[in-house]
């Protein structure tokens, strides 16, 4: 469960990327472009440490 709350959370940062930069102020960007690079670090510990085998497995992504 851990596994895919931090894969829910990587999703969410990657769309928040999306966001107007013209029309948004520069610090709802920087805030939105630290989150994803923190859930992207956070995606990788996950991994290291084997938080993520049952995601992995579910959707067999180690046989990509």
């Amino acid at each position: 469960m851990k596994g895919y709350l931090i894969v829910g959370n990587w999703l969410f940062s990657f769309v928040g990327l999306c966001v107007d930069t013209e029309r948004t102020p520069l610090v709802w960007c920087m805030v939105m472009y630290g989150w994803f690079i923190g859930s992207t670090l956070l995606l990788n510990y996950a991994d290291r440490k084997g938080w993520m085998d049952k995601a992995v497995k579910r959707f067999k992504l180690d046989e990509l």
